[in-house]
């Protein structure tokens, strides 16, 4: 497992489908050594701090291996690390693999998964293109956002490894598809909300699928 890119960004203005849109989507490639701190990396920013950013979506990791499904799906040659705003380009895991509470070590950083990144039509705007939204939102391939419990540099090439397993079962993934599909799984349900430091809002998002 390994940080293959990190990527920062400042938000910006652009127009999209007729209007003016503030987004921090469009992330770039960086050289050398980015601190990660409680709220983020140095040089990024979010547009809306509500939806992104803040103690529970520091950092947002984006496996490469997503990328190459898009790049092959997609058809496009164009889709360079950073392209679905993540901060961290990664390879080795998926979200299957990141249990709600895990302690992972990215360089010198430790980051714990909470929750995947719920997709938006920013991801269309980025990709300029607005099908890719709905195309992004099916394929269940999300990426993860972290909460820092250690701050401390990453740079590419760094590696990561799981040092802490969580003591709950449900991974990004199990909230994924709790998220998009419609056969509802009531004990992973259950089970998300019974996770003390699951975030709140997503805790009311699927108390109303409860039966």
């Amino acid at each position: 497992m390994q940080i293959l890119s990190v990527n920062v960004g400042q938000p910006k203005t652009v127009i999209w489908e007729g209007r003016s849109v503030s987004t921090g989507i469009f992330k770039s490639s960086v050289d050398g050594a980015v601190q990660i701190h409680k709220l983020g990396m140095d040089g990024d920013g979010q547009a809306e701090p509500k939806y992104h950013g803040g103690i529970e979506k520091a950092v947002y990791a984006y496996p490469n291996e997503y990328r190459e499904y898009w790049i092959k799906t997609l058809g496009r040659d164009d889709i360079a690390y950073g392209m679905f705003g993540e901060n961290l380009s990664t390879t080795g895991w998926q979200d299957s693999d990141m249990y709600i509470g895990d302690h992972w070590q990215f360089g010198e950083a430790v980051l714990m998964p909470l929750q995947p990144r719920i997709p938006c039509f920013k991801v269309g705007l980025r990709f300029n293109d607005a099908s890719v939204t709905p195309k992004f939102i099916e394929a269940r391939k999300y990426g993860t956002y972290f909460q820092i419990i250690q701050e401390g540099e990453v740079k590419a090439g760094d590696t990561i490894q799981r040092i802490k397993r969580s003591e709950y079962d449900l991974t990004v993934q199990d909230v994924v598809d709790a998220y998009v599909l419609k056969d509802k799984d009531q004990k992973k349900l259950q089970g998300l909300l019974d996770i003390p430091i699951f975030p709140d809002d997503l805790k009311t998002h699927f108390r109303r699928f409860l039966k």
